[in-house]
């Protein structure tokens, strides 16, 4: 039983010193897939409802609407809400 312990006491060790590079990590990854993205669809071609008409008016539907409004969440929270269809 004394080496289980020793054992699982020394993996939370080591994991505990390795803590750091989580964050890091995980935003090397964010950006990385970014930029697959980015390079994965680079010969693809727009969206048709995006397009930009002759007059530079977007073809896209006027009727669609966004509301924003600020946010207070209940442990300090602050940021701004949007909804609605871009």
């Amino acid at each position: 039983m004394r080496t289980v312990t020793a054992t699982l006491g020394s993996l939370f060790v080591a994991a505990a010193r390795r803590a750091h590079l989580r964050p890091g990590d995980l935003a090397a990854g964010l950006w990385a897939s970014l930029g697959l993205g980015i390079v994965m669809t680079r010969d693809s071609s727009p969206d048709p409802k995006y397009l930009q008409s002759p007059t530079g008016a977007c073809t896209a539907k006027a009727t669609r609407t966004t509301s924003s409004l600020p946010f207070v969440g209940d442990r300090g929270q602050i940021g701004v809400m949007a909804g609605g269809m871009w």
